[in-house]
C-alpha cells in the first residue's frame, strides 16, 4: 500500500549544451571530423525527445528539515536527481535515505547524485557518501563540492559552480572528470591511475602535470590559461584538445596512440615535435608561433590547419592520406608543391595567400631625409609617367622628387593623369603611410595615392576617394564594417569581436570585415546577431522560428537553464523545447506556450500528469494533499481500477484512491485504509461482510464456502447470525454465520435441521420428535399421543397412554 511518512536522515549534520570559445580553430570540411571533433565539442550536451512518455524510473521526494531530495530507486540504491534547500545554505549530504511505506521502513545507500537546482544551498559536502560512485553538479550557485576522500566515485561533473580550488587526492576510483566553466586556480587530481577521460574547460589553471595518469584515452583542457602541460608516457591517449591556452611547449614523444591533436591558439608555441605520434589522422595547431613543422612520419594524417604561424616551408610528399589542408598565412615562398596538391580532385584546403613580404603600417618610422640642394645629375633614372606635366620626374639614391627646373622642385599635393601624389616639405615623394594634416594616407611604391581597400601587411584598411583612411564604423557597398578608431591599430579593418558604443555592445565582424547579422559560430559556439543592427544578443530571443537563450557573454546556451526563477530547457540545437522533453531518463513537461518548467498539475490534452518540485514526471503512487493518486508508468493519471503489485485499487473520476466501502456501477467493494481492494470476510464494526474473489464484489444472499453455508442480507450484505425465516423454511446461523445442521441446542432448547439446514416441525427424528415449533419435545406425549418421550426426549417404545 502506498502509506509514506517521511523520517529525518540518521546521524545527519547539515551545516546551514561544453560551450567552447576556443575549441577546434577550422573544420577544414564539414562532414569531416563527425566521429571525432562532434563527439569532443558535445561533451556535455543533452539530448532532447519531445513526444508522448514512455517507461521510467518511480521517481519519488523525501523531505528533511528544508531540505528536499528527489530521487528513484535502483537495484536497492538511491540515484538522486536534485537535492534542494529552502533556507540552509551548507548541506553535509547522507550516507544513506531512510523512508518507510507500505513495506515498512528502507535505508537506500546514495549511490548516484545529480544537482541542477541546489535552491539556498551554495556548499555541499559528500565525505559521508561512502558509497557515491556518480556525481554531477551544474549550477551557477553552488559555490564549494567537497568529495576530497570519496573512494568510490568514479564519474564527477561539474559545470559553472564558482570553486577555486578542488582536492580529488582520496578518489581512487575516478574514471571520469569533466570541469566546464570552474574558475579553479588549484586542482589536486587523484593519488591512484585509474583516469581515462579528463575535460577542463575555462579555468584559471596555469599548469597541470598529467604524466602520472597513463590510462587517460581522452584529454580535453581548452580555454584555459596554461602555460604548462606535462603529458609523459599517454600509451592510450587517442584525443588531445588543449586550444587557446598560453604553451610555449608541448611534448608528445609518449603519446604513441594520439590520432586527434588540436592545440591552436597558443601564441608562443614555436616548436611541436611530431614524430613519435605516427597515429595521428587530424592535426589542429593554427595561430601559433611554429617556424617548423616536420610531418613526414605521419603516414596517417587525412586533415591538417596549421594557417597564421611563420612556417617557410611545408613538406607533405610523404602524407598520402592527406585530403584536407588549410596552410595560408605562413611565410612559404614556394607554394607550387602545395597548390599542385590543392588542384587534385578529392583534395579539399586553402594553402594561400602567404605573408612573404612585409608591409609598411601607418606606425612605422618615417625617414626624415634631407632637402637636396641641387638635383643629382649623375642619376639618369625617371619613371617617366605616363602623362608627363610641366616638370620631370627625378630619382636619386636618397628617393625621388618631381622637378621643374630652375632649381624648384614639388612640395605638398601633385595630382598627374597618374594619379595623385605627396612631397614632403624637402621635395621627396612620400610613399607607405604619411600623416598630413592630421589625416592619414597610404601611397603606393610608385608615389600614387591609394583609395578604397588597400591590404598592407596582411591587414585591410579602407581610404576615401579624398585618399583619407577612414576610421570607425563605416558602410560601404552595402556592407557594415569596423576600422580601428585610434592607436597604433588606427583604421585597420576588424574581424572577430568587437566592444562598441562606450563598451557597451559586443559585435561580430566576418573574416571578410562585413559585420555578422543573425546566427554566427564562433569557435564552436553559436551567438546570435541583431539581424538589423547586428548587436549580439543575450536573454531570451527569438529568430522567427525558435525561442534561444543566450548568456552574458552571447554564447547560446543548451540544456537547463534558469531565468528570472523560471527553468527552461534548451535543445543540441538551442531551441527551447516546448511540451515533452526526456532528458537523461526523466520526463519532464515544458508549457507549450512559454516554456516555463512545469511542476504539480498539468495536462496535455491528452492525460493528465503531476510534476514534481524538480519537475520530473512522476510514477507510481504519489500522496498529494493528502489524497493518493497513482500514475502510470507514462506518467498519466490513472482512473477506475487499477492492478499494483498484486493489489487491485479504484481511483474515482478525480483519480483519488479510495478506500472503506464503496458502491461502483451499482455493485459494492471494500477498499482497506491503504486502499487495496479486499476479498473475502471483511469486519464493519460488530458485522461481517462477504467480497467475492477475484471480482471483489459484495456478497448477498446464500454462499457456500469451505462446504458450509452463510446468508448474507439481501439489501444490506450483512452476515446473519442466529434464525432466519425464509418464509418456506426456517433456518439458524451460529455466531461465525455457519447455517446448521443436525440437532443443536439454542436458547437450552434442542432443534433439528436437515442437511439443507431447514428446521424441521412435527416428525419424528430417531426416536426424538420435534413439534410444530421445532422444539424438541421431553416427557409428553406425542405425535397424537401415540407415543411418549421421556425428559430426555427420547421416545419410550412400549409406553401405553392410560
Amino acid at each position: 500500500m502506498p502509506t509514506k511518512q517521511f523520517y529525518s536522515f540518521a546521524d545527519e549534520q547539515r551545516r546551514g549544451a561544453l560551450s567552447s570559445e576556443g575549441g577546434i580553430q577550422r573544420v577544414l570540411k564539414p562532414s569531416a571530423r563527425l566521429g571525432v571533433l562532434f563527439v569532443l565539442s558535445c561533451i556535455i550536451a543533452l539530448a532532447v525527445a519531445a513526444f508522448t512518455p514512455i517507461n521510467q524510473a518511480y521517481a519519488e521526494e523525501l523531505t528533511d528539515g528544508d531540505v528536499t531530495y528527489t530521487y528513484t530507486e535502483h537495484e536497492g540504491s538511491a540515484m538522486i536527481s536534485n537535492i534542494k534547500g529552502q533556507n540552509d545554505t551548507e548541506l553535509t549530504v547522507p550516507n544513506e535515505l531512510t523512508i518507510t511505506g507500505d513495506a515498512g521502513t528502507t535505508t537506500l545507500p546514495v549511490k548516484a547524485v545529480e544537482i541542477r537546482d541546489p535552491g539556498s544551498i551554495t556548499t555541499f559536502d559528500f565525505s559521508q557518501c561512502t558509497g557515491l560512485t556518480e556525481l554531477l553538479c551544474s549550477s551557477e550557485t553552488v559555490a564549494s563540492i567537497t568529495v576530497k576522500d570519496n573512494a568510490a566515485l568514479k564519474t564527477l561533473t561539474l559545470s559553472f559552480i564558482k570553486q577555486t580550488s578542488l582536492d580529488l587526492s582520496g578518489c581512487a576510483a575516478l574514471t571520469s572528470l569533466s570541469l566546464t566553466e570552474v574558475p579553479l586556480t588549484s586542482l589536486t587530481l587523484p593519488t591512484a591511475n585509474e583516469l581515462t577521460e579528463l575535460t577542463v574547460f575555462k579555468s584559471a589553471l596555469t599548469s597541470l602535470d598529467l604524466s602520472t595518469y597513463t590510462k587517460l584515452t581522452n584529454i580535453t583542457l581548452n580555454n584555459n590559461k596554461l602555460a604548462t602541460l606535462t603529458l609523459g608516457q599517454k600509451p592510450a591517449l587517442a584525443f588531445l584538445q588543449c586550444a587557446n591556452n598560453e604553451l610555449a611547449k608541448l611534448e608528445l614523444t609518449g603519446c604513441t596512440a594520439l590520432t586527434n591533436l588540436d592545440c591552436a591558439n597558443n601564441n608562443a608555441l614555436a616548436e611541436l615535435k611530431l614524430s613519435a605520434c605516427t597515429e595521428l589522422e587530424g592535426l589542429t595547431c593554427s595561430n601559433n608561433a611554429l617556424t617548423e613543422l616536420k610531418i613526414n612520419a605521419l603516414t596517417k594524417l587525412k586533415e591538417l590547419n596549421c594557417e597564421n604561424n611563420q612556417l617557410t616551408a611545408l613538406d607533405i610528399s610523404d602524407n598520402e592520406a592527406l585530403t584536407n589542408l588549410v596552410c595560408f598565412n605562413n611565410r612559404i615562398a614556394d607554394t607550387a608543391a602545395l597548390e599542385a596538391w590543392a588542384a587534385v580532385e578529392g583534395h579539399h584546403g586553402k594553402v594561400t595567400p602567404q605573408n612573404v613580404t612585409p608591409d609598411p603600417k601607418p606606425e612605422d618610422p618615417k625617414p626624415e631625409d634631407p632637402k637636396p640642394d641641387t638635383p643629382d645629375p649623375d642619376d639618369p633614372v625617371n619613371p617617366e609617367p605616363s602623362n608627363p606635366a610641366t616638370g620631370t620626374w627625378v630619382h636619386s639614391s636618397k628617393g625621388w622628387w618631381y622637378d621643374y627646373g630652375n632649381n624648384k622642385y614639388a612640395i605638398g599635393w601633385l595630382k598627374l593623369d597618374s594619379g595623385t601624389y605627396h612631397f614632403d616639405s624637402n621635395g621627396w615623394m612620400d610613399t607607405g603611410w604619411k600623416q598630413i594634416d592630421g589625416s592619414w594616407y597610404y601611397f603606393k611604391s610608385s608615389g600614387a595615392m591609394t583609395t578604397g581597400w588597400q591590404k598592407v601587411k596582411n591587414t585591410w584598411y579602407y581610404l576615401g576617394e579624398d585618399g583619407k583612411m577612414l576610421t570607425g564604423k563605416q558602410v560601404i557597398k552595402d556592407k557594415t564594417y569596423f576600422l580601428t578608431e585610434s592607436g597604433s591599430k588606427a583604421g585597420a579593418m576588424v574581424t572577430g569581436w568587437n566592444h562598441e558604443e562606450n563598451n557597451t555592445k559586443w559585435y561580430y565582424y566576418n573574416p571578410s570585415g562585413d559585420m555578422a547579422l543573425g546566427w554566427k559560430k564562433v569557435k564552436n559556439v553559436w551567438y546570435y546577431l541583431n539581424p538589423q543592427t547586428g548587436v549580439m544578443e543575450t536573454g531570451l530571443v527569438n529568430d522567427g522560428k525558435a525561442d534561444y537563450y543566450l548568456s552574458d557573454s552571447g554564447a547560446m546556451q543548451t540544456g537547463w537553464k534558469s531565468v528570472e526563477g523560471k527553468w527552461y530547457y534548451f535543445n543540441n540545437s538551442g531551441a527551447m523545447v516546448k511540451g515533452w522533453a526526456k532528458v537523461k531518463s526523466t520526463w519532464y513537461y515544458l508549457n507549450p506556450e512559454t516554456g516555463v518548467m512545469e511542476t504539480g498539475w498539468v495536462n496535455d490534452g491528452k492525460a493528465t500528469y503531476y510534476m514534481l518540485s524538480s519537475g520530473a514526471m512522476a510514477t507510481g503512487w504519489k500522496h498529494i494533499d493528502n489524497k493518493w493518486y497513482y500514475f502510470a508508468s507514462n506518467g498519466a493519471m490513472t482512473k477506475g481500477w487499477v492492478d499494483v503489485k498484486s493489489k487491485r485499487y479504484y481511483l474515482d473520476d478525480n483519480g483519488v484512491m479510495l478506500t472503506g466501502k464503496q458502491t461502483i456501477k451499482e455493485k459494492t467493494y471494500f477498499f482497506n485504509e491503504d486502499g487495496a481492494m479486499q476479498t473475502g470476510w471483511v469486519k464493519e464494526g460488530d458485522t461481517w461482510f462477504y467480497y467475492n474473489a477475484p471480482s471483489g464484489e459484495m456478497a448477498k444472499g446464500w454462499i457456500n464456502l469451505k462446504n458450509k453455508w452463510y446468508y448474507l442480507n439481501p439489501e444490506d450484505g450483512a452476515m446473519i447470525t442466529g434464525w432466519l425465516d425464509d418464509k418456506s423454511a426456517k433456518y439458524h446461523f451460529a455466531a461465525s454465520g455457519e447455517m446448521q445442521t443436525g440437532w443443536q441446542e439454542i436458547d437450552k432448547k434442542w432443534y433439528y435441521f436437515d442437511e439443507s439446514g431447514v428446521m424441521q416441525v412435527s416428525k419424528w427424528i430417531g426416536d426424538y420428535y420435534v413439534g410444530s415449533d421445532g422444539i424438541m419435545a421431553t416427557d409428553a406425549w406425542v405425535d397424537k399421543d401415540q407415543a411418549y418421550v421421556g425428559p430426555d426426549g427420547k421416545k419410550y417404545p412400549n409406553k401405553k397412554r392410560s
